[in-house]
């Protein structure tokens, strides 16, 4: 700040002296005041906008602008008719110039005025509510049909238990009482654990036994067969003569004397070729024939599904009127009675074994399917049906070559 008063006061000093010569060499003219004039309005936008010197003054460009054309208002004229409520919403519903009209909506036509008095219920207004409106077709008539039941195995109805008839006709045309076959089972927990612990054994040690069993040559096993159902001869004709039928007593008794002495102690059926068929009785059908129900379905550990009368029945008194189990039992050999009837249990499933693993396979409740397949089967025995109720052995001889 002190430099810059210093320099106005040098440049006031060196100036007043060369103002003061020149007016002394000039001569002196009156001095004359100018009236002030105003500047004039926009010249600031001027000298902004003006050139710089030297510079040619700018052409302003000519920046054409084109406006876009606006469509003419379309309106739509006005009605000629008095305006009321109809005329109005024709004029608000109709198209605007230079519009195709819409279609008009079908209309259905309306309901009969005179209706007959028959037809005064609401079956009329019914009609010509659900009738198509003029030009669409009519709807199809849905019919809805219920499937059929087809049970999953032939032998099997197990949402549908099969009920065969109050009476039955044996072989003289005597009516013999039959149990209807239902569910029955009370004892479902208990029977299903059971269940369960057998499939385990049947599983890990019956299966691969019979699976190996069957791979034998057929007329083993049929030898096999038949010297076990040829013991079971005097159990067969001790339920037959309770059961009354001197026919099929007569042809038990037939069967066990070919088969002891011509069929070399049972090993060959002689008497089948002879035509007389076996089948097999047991107190269980006994107990059945006499009028005895099952009472309940039953499942026991190792035996399988069974019930009450047939447990007492088969695996009771048919032990012990045996006359080869009473033997045995006085001579301290109880040890092979247990193990007949083990084999025999055996061979009983070695020949269903086949069939057990498609009702498995193809069931839903397998449990349930077995409970109604042997209820079906148990019913054909005591009505000694003309199925024969032992299994077809199969032959595997064929897969043995192979």
């Amino acid at each position: 700040m002190r430099r810059y008063n210093a320099f106005l006061i040098g440049l006031v000093c060196f100036s007043a002296p060369v103002s003061f010569a020149l007016a002394e060499d000039s001569p002196a003219t009156p001095r004359t005041f100018q009236k002030f004039q105003p500047p004039k309005s926009g010249w600031l936008k001027d000298w902004l906008s003006g050139p710089f010197p030297g510079q040619d003054p700018l052409q302003p460009q000519q920046i054409a602008v084109s406006t876009p054309k606006v469509p003419p208002e379309v309106s739509k004229p006005a009605p000629s008719k008095p305006i009321n409520y109809k005329t109005l919403n024709e004029w608000l519903s109709g198209p605007l110039p230079g519009q195709v009209a819409a279609p008009a909506a079908p209309k259905k036509p309306a309901p009969i005025k005179n209706v007959p008095p028959e037809l005064k219920k609401d079956k009329w207004l019914n009609d010509w509510l659900s009738t198509p409106l003029p030009g669409q077709d009519a709807p199809p008539k849905v019919v809805q049909t219920l499937p059929k039941f087809q049970p999953i195995h032939p032998l099997l109805d197990n949402a549908k238990p099969k009920t065969p008839s109050k009476e039955a006709l044996d072989d003289r045309g005597d009516t013999v009482p039959s149990q209807e076959v239902n569910f029955n089972d009370p004892l479902e927990p208990m029977n299903r654990l059971f269940f369960g612990f057998n499939e385990i054994l049947q599983d890990y040690l019956l299966h691969p036994m019979a699976t190996a069993y069957n791979w034998l040559p057929k007329f083993v096993r049929s030898s096999v067969s038949n010297f076990l159902l040829n013991l079971r001869s005097p159990i067969v004709l001790v339920n037959d003569i309770l059961q009354f039928e001197p026919k099929r007593a007569l042809q038990t008794t037939g069967r066990a004397l070919i088969n002891s002495t011509m069929g070399v102690g049972g090993l060959i059926d002689v008497a089948d070729q002879f035509g007389i068929e076996p089948h097999d009785e047991d107190f269980g059908q006994t107990l059945a024939v006499w009028g005895v129900g099952e009472m309940f379905y039953l499942v026991l550990p190792v035996i399988g599904p069974t019930n009450p009368r047939d447990a007492i029945g088969k695996l009771g008194v048919d032990l012990l009127m045996d006359p080869l189990n009473y033997y045995l039992n006085s001579t301290d050999k109880t040890e092979w009675i247990w193990a007949r009837a083990a084999f025999e249990g055996f061979e009983a499933y070695a020949g269903l074994v086949g069939e057990m693993d498609h009702v498995k396979n193809t069931s839903m409740d397998y449990y349930a399917a077995i409970r109604s397949m042997y209820r079906q089967r148990r019913e054909k025995e005591i009505l000694n049906s003309e199925d024969p109720p032992f299994h077809d052995i199969p032959d595997n001889t064929d897969e043995m070559n192979l």
